[in-house]
């Protein structure tokens, strides 16, 4: 989530055009862009923040940023074919902006961590989102050899889903199946 806090009414002028106009055009018109906004009450007394909350939404990617925090979620579809970890000719292209936007805003350590649907045993999806992990770290790092970036790769298997697997009654739910099968690429600016 992209966050901007400021006052009320700066925001009203200024704040809520800001942060769209900060998300790239092509993002815009490959899948939108959400917009939330609430007030927040800080310590100090009668003073309100407009908190504005943008989500870029991709094909291949959905990016999110809260204050310093940001969160570039990849569609393992796109990354990866049917119970692979191998990269797709894709998956590089898509890669090559993830490494920019790494090289540009990342400090510190990038967390990189690999998630599946809950079809397959949990000994297998663990180790899949393991290795779909390893394959996003290795082509990063290599695309970023010069930046001070240490990684931090994990596998969660099925643990953290960001839809139901299944529908209401137990049937299947491919989209939402779809939806967890991701990688998530997580960096402080």
């Amino acid at each position: 989530m992209r966050r901007l806090g400021c006052t009320v009414g700066a925001c009203v002028a200024i704040g809520c055009a800001g942060t769209l106009a900060a998300w790239p055009a092509a993002a815009q018109e490959a899948g939108g862009v959400d917009i939330e906004s609430r007030i927040v009450e800080l310590a100090d007394p009668g003073t309100r923040v407009l908190d504005v909350i943008a989500r870029v939404r991709g094909r291949a990617e959905q990016r999110e940023e809260s204050g310093s925090k940001v969160n570039i979620r990849l569609t393992a579809d796109v990354l990866f074919a049917f119970d692979s970890a191998r990269l797709s000719s894709r998956a590089e292209r898509v890669l090559d902006g993830v490494a920019r936007e790494v090289a540009a805003d990342a400090t510190g350590t990038v967390a990189i961590e690999g998630h599946t649907d809950s079809k397959g045993s949990d000994a297998f999806n663990r180790r899949l989102s393991e290795k779909r992990a390893q394959a996003v770290e290795a082509t990063l790092a290599r695309r970023l050899e010069d930046a001070d970036l240490s990684f931090d790769t994990t596998g969660r298997g099925e643990e953290e889903p960001v839809a139901p697997n299944t529908k209401q009654g137990g049937a299947d739910n491919p989209r939402g199946r779809a939806d967890n099968r991701r990688v998530e690429v997580r960096f402080s600016k």
